[in-house]
C-alpha cells in the first residue's frame, strides 16, 4: 500500500493527537504542520521533526501531501477544506466540520467536485464499546426504542475561555456555539447514531457561570425522534465539579448506560450473550474538568487509519463523510434556534438522514 503523506493544519491541543496517530500508523507519514501562530507551528514542527509553516497554503502546495487534517477553530475549516480540495488533497476535519449545516454542505460539494474524500472526526464511533451498543440496537436486542438521552455536565475554569487565542471558544463565528456545539457534539453524534434521526427539539439555553462568552454554557432540551421515541439533552461547562459524560438508552426490552464511552450498565430481557460491563481505569473521565486529561490518541488513530486506508485504496466514498457529520450540527442548530425563539423546531431535511 502506498504511503500516505499527511499535513496538519492548526496546531492547538488536539493536533498533538493527530500527529501521534499519523506517526503510529505504518502507512502514513507526517510531512508538515501549519498554524497562523508561527510559534505554535514551530513548536509542533520541531517536536515531530517536520517542516512547519505560518501559511497553510504552503502545506497544500506540497506534492508529498495526500491528506490534510484540519485542527483549526471550527469556523475556519470550510475555507481551508475548499482550498485543500482544489489542490487535490483529501480532507479529514475535526468536529464539527463547520459551524453551520450550510457551510458543511458547501464543503461536501467542493470535495465532490474535486474528487477528494471528506471525513468528519467522530472518533468515538470507532470505540469497541460504542460499536457493540450499535450492533445490539440494530439487532433489536433493546426492542422498540423508548428513550435516548445524554448528560454532559462538565466544568471549565474561566481561563479555558479567556486565555489569549482561546477567546475563540464560545463564540458564534469560530465555535458555532457553546457547550453543546463544542463539548456536547460527540454525545449528540452518538445519540442520533444509536436512536436515528430527530423530528423536533425544544430547548432552553443560558450563561450561568461563563457570562463573558457569547454563547451558552448550559443547555437543556427535549427531543422527539422520528421513530416516536423521546429524549433529553443536557450539555454544560458550568457544572462544578464536573461529572462523567453519560448516555442512557432504553427500549421495550431493556436499557444500556454508557459513561465516558464505557458500558457501565446493561440490563436486557431475553439476551443470552450479555454485554461486558467496563471497569473505568484511573484517569478516565478527567476531561470533565480538563479537556485533555484521561484522553488517548488511540481513538483518533483508529479513524485516521481508516480514512487514510480509504484514500490509499482509491475508494469513492468514506462512511463518516460530510453528509454523516452534518447530522449532529443540524440537531445542534435546531436546538439553538429553539432556545432563541422559544419554539419547538422541526428538522425537515429528511433526505439527509436516509440510511
Amino acid at each position: 500500500m502506498k504511503k500516505m503523506g499527511v499535513g496538519i493544519i492548526g496546531c492547538g491541543l488536539i493536533s498533538d493527537f493527530h500527529c501521534q496517530s499519523v506517526r503510529a500508523i505504518d502507512f502514513t507519514e507526517l510531512i508538515a504542520v501549519a498554524d497562523v501562530q508561527l510559534e505554535s507551528a514551530r513548536h509542533m514542527g520541531e517536536k515531530y521533526g517536520v517542516d512547519y509553516y505560518e501559511d497553510y497554503t504552503d502545506v497544500l502546495k506540497r506534492n508529498d501531501v495526500d491528506i490534510v487534517n484540519i485542527c483549526t477553530p471550527s469556523g475556519m475549516r470550510g475555507k481551508i477544506a475548499a482550498d485543500a480540495a482544489r489542490h487535490g488533497k483529501h480532507v479529514l476535519s475535526e468536529k464539527p466540520l463547520e459551524v453551520t449545516k450550510e457551510r458543511i454542505d458547501a464543503m461536501t460539494e467542493v470535495c465532490r467536485e474535486n474528487g477528494v474524500l471528506l471525513g468528519g472526526m467522530f472518533q468515538n464511533r470507532y470505540r469497541v464499546e460504542i460499536r457493540k451498543v450499535q450492533d445490539y440496537i440494530k439487532a433489536g436486542h433493546l426492542g422498540r426504542m423508548i428513550i435516548g438521552s445524554m448528560q454532559l455536565k462538565w466544568y471549565r475554569d474561566p481561563s479555558y475561555y479567556l486565555n489569549g487565542w482561546n477567546r475563540w471558544r464560545g463564540s458564534r463565528a469560530y465555535d458555532g456555539g457553546g457547550a453543546l456545539m463544542n463539548q456536547g457534539i460527540h454525545l449528540v453524534d452518538m445519540l442520533q447514531w444509536f436512536m436515528g434521526p430527530v423530528e423536533c427539539v425544544s430547548a432552553l439555553a443560558g450563561r450561568f457561570v461563563h457570562t463573558e462568552i457569547e454563547c451558552e454554557d448550559t443547555l437543556v432540551a427535549t427531543i422527539k425522534y422520528r421513530s416516536g421515541a423521546f429524549g433529553v439533552i443536557e450539555a454544560a461547562t458550568s457544572v462544578y465539579p464536573g461529572f462523567p459524560a453519560r448516555l442512557e438508552l432504553t427500549g421495550t426490552n431493556g436499557s444500556i448506560v454508557l459513561e465516558d464511552g464505557l458500558i457501565v450498565s446493561a440490563d436486557l430481557k431475553d439476551v443470552k450473550e450479555k454485554l461486558e460491563i467496563s471497569v473505568p481505569s484511573e484517569g478516565i473521565g478527567g476531561h470533565a474538568t480538563d479537556p485533555m486529561k484521561g484522553k488517548s490518541y488511540k481513538d483518533h488513530m483508529r479513524q485516521i487509519e481508516d480514512f487514510a486506508r480509504a484514500v490509499a485504496e482509491g475508494r469513492k466514498e468514506y462512511w463518516l463523510d460530510g453528509r454523516e457529520a452534518r447530522k449532529a450540527v443540524e440537531l445542534i442548530q435546531a436546538a439553538y434556534e429553539s432556545a432563541e425563539t422559544a419554539r419547538t423546531v422541526y428538522i425537515i431535511n429528511k433526505h439527509l438522514h436516509a440510511s
